[in-house]
């Protein structure tokens, strides 16, 4: 994860964030949090990436906090994103 290996100023943070919803809104990429219900702690983050909604192909790319590791939240996270992936309609992708 080239990405992790550089810290970001704050402007160039907001800069990242706000291009992550335009791909959002784009559905060019899904870049998701993975939040703790009981805390409200954020323990990883996941996504579908390289979306080809015609050809229902992707990339679900995903990392967890060392500290929450092998406790069942990137396969839960990793369950709902196909879900989502399989289920959403393509039109006007």
């Amino acid at each position: 994860m080239p990405w992790a290996e550089t810290i970001l100023t704050i402007e160039a943070s907001e800069s990242n964030i706000r291009q992550a919803r335009l791909q959002c809104l784009e559905r060019t990429d899904l870049r998701l949090l993975l939040i703790l219900k009981k805390t409200g702690q954020i323990v990883g983050s996941s996504g579908l990436h390289r979306i080809d909604w015609h050809s229902r192909k992707f990339e679900i790319g995903y990392w967890v906090r060392t500290s929450c590791a092998k406790q069942g939240y990137v396969t839960e996270a990793v369950r709902a994103i196909t879900h989502f992936a399989i289920q959403e309609p393509s039109k006007s992708y």
